[in-house]
């Protein structure tokens, strides 16, 4: 027997590109749903994989469409933009009573550090530490100029969690007095374009330099 859903889920409609070579990509297209099965918008997302010396790049382009009437996309800390980072690479290990350090660190295009960087603005963010051999690796999300409410603001923390969301500004803002101050709202036929970088490298920031490969994404559109 199939559970009831409780919850709205995103279903895969149809592949709509994808080609190999230097540069790969997938283009796709896929449904939101609510928990009964209504469709509420579809999206068609992109993302361009390449690799070079300075390490793997993902460039993701989500075309969010009011294709079944007009959508608001609600203001929460959660969602968005995010990666959960390897265990090993975290600010902060274990939890309650057994959290302890880590070796990772996060910093963003300001300087904010580890807990200070969360709900900051800033057009990036990385992630970076060392893997048990010793080897640092880290990930660095860029926000496009083009994107609402950039420089983005990052729910990023601790323990692993990596988020780059424009849609939180109650919460990052602490509007306790404005629980819908970063909502966004599509028109029936229009569309939300997102478009994001992710940037797997070795070392960390600064050894990655990861602000130069930043200027470079900007320039790139």
């Amino acid at each position: 027997e199939i559970p009831e859903k409780k919850t709205g889920s995103l279903g895969h409609d149809a592949i709509l590109e994808q080609r190999d070579g230097p540069a790969g990509l997938i283009r796709a297209r896929s449904r939101w749903e609510s928990a009964g099965g209504k469709i509420i918008c579809t999206d068609e997302t992109s993302v361009r994989i390449h690799r070079t010396a300075a390490g793997t790049f993902l460039d993701f382009e989500i075309a969010v469409k009011a294709s079944h009437g007009a959508i608001t996309l609600g203001d929460t800390e959660e969602g968005a933009m995010a990666v959960r980072v390897n265990e090993a690479i975290r600010v902060t290990h274990g939890k309650n009573k057994d959290k302890r350090p880590g070796a990772g660190h996060i910093v963003n295009a300001s300087g904010d550090r580890d807990i200070s960087a969360w709900g900051k603005r800033a057009p990036w963010c990385d992630y970076s530490g060392p893997l048990p051999g010793g080897r640092v690796i880290g990930v660095a999300i860029f926000d496009h100029p083009k994107n609402p409410s950039h420089p983005t603001w990052w729910h990023v923390r601790d323990y692993g969690l990596f988020a780059a969301n424009p849609f939180g500004k109650h919460d990052f803002e602490k509007l306790k007095d404005q629980p819908n101050a970063g909502d966004v709202k599509v028109p029936a036929g229009g569309e939300l374009v997102l478009r994001y970088r992710i940037l797997f490298h070795r070392g960390d920031e600064k050894t990655a330099r990861i602000a130069e490969h930043y200027r470079d994404y900007v320039a790139e559109k």
